[in-house]
């Protein structure tokens, strides 16, 4: 069996000046600028023994979410982990993986003729829910679980209700999304991704994990729009919905150093300074190491 070092960064405004220990973790403050008493987020480590690099980065990271959705909790402050900078590297290896990432800030997008017309069209809409509130909050949110919730009520607040309290499947399956088999999972029973985070269970990720529902549902709602009701908002755009935060700019893959003179501490607080040219500087990338 082989041991694995993680470290994950996570990005959360409270903060830690004294390292702690929960749960086989250790958590340090990032960045530390204790002249303006200021920090970047946390970085949490832990060992793990497992035969793969696969099988101990699942246990890593299933042992990881839960807490920090409790730490959030109790310090009462935002906290991310999903695209923030990881760190895995084998004890007896020199090979490592990063995911080196960083908030490129936000991107605007253009408000003209095409967009005017689009408003002006939905002035003949008849809401039958707070549709736009919903999409609204669904944009606002950069999170999976906040911006799908928001959706999964879009959908509802378009397809409004066919007797009180009893929304319009049929209308969200064959109007809107046009796709049986996505409404099953999403609408479907106990299992439906959408019944399962607003009833307030743990989502199957072996059955939810490899659909991308919030870039699809999202998708299909602008498509009915257009197709619809006389909108003309844009399908082309890059990376839509956009929020003012949370806008990653990402690279992952396998590094080594360049050769043995050149061995260098391999932690993640390191790569905080660089940019993608220091890191590429000191570790030549390499396909996935075997056996790892």
């Amino acid at each position: 069996m082989n041991e694995y070092f993680f470290q994950q960064r996570i990005n959360t405004i409270a903060q830690t000046w004294e390292p702690f220990e929960f749960r086989g973790f250790r958590f340090v403050a990032h960045k530390i600028d204790w002249t303006n008493g200021r920090q970047s987020g946390w970085i949490a480590s832990k060992s793990v023994k497992a035969d793969d690099v696969d099988t101990a980065f699942g246990k890593f990271t299933s042992d990881l979410h839960p807490l920090v959705d409790r730490i959030s909790f109790v310090t009462q402050c935002f906290a991310v982990i999903a695209f923030e900078p990881f760190l895995i590297k084998r004890t007896d290896r020199s090979e490592f993986f990063l995911q080196f990432s960083r908030d490129r800030g936000h991107v605007p997008l253009h408000f003209g003729a095409e967009e005017l017309a689009s408003l002006e069209a939905l002035e003949r809409y008849e809401e039958k829910g707070d549709v736009f509130r919903y999409l609204r909050e669904a944009i606002n949110s950069p999170d999976f679980y906040a911006r799908f919730a928001m959706l999964a009520s879009s959908l509802e607040g378009i397809a409004g209700e066919k007797k009180e309290r009893q929304t319009d499947y049929n209308y969200i399956k064959n109007i809107i999304l046009k796709d049986e088999e996505l409404h099953e999972k999403i609408f479907r029973g106990n299992d439906g991704i959408r019944n399962q985070l607003l009833h307030g269970k743990k989502i199957d990720v072996e059955l939810h994990g490899g659909t991308p529902y919030v870039n699809i549902v999202y998708n299909k709602i602008i498509d009915y729009f257009n197709e619809n009701h006389g909108t003309k908002i844009k399908t082309n755009v890059k990376n839509p919905p956009r929020t003012i935060g949370l806008n990653y700019e990402i690279w992952h893959g396998w590094l080594t150093p360049f050769s043995e003179e050149n061995q260098i501490e391999i932690d993640l607080e390191i790569f905080g300074g660089m940019d993608l040219d220091g890191v590429t500087k000191h570790f030549k990338t390499i396909d996935k190491p075997n056996n790892y």
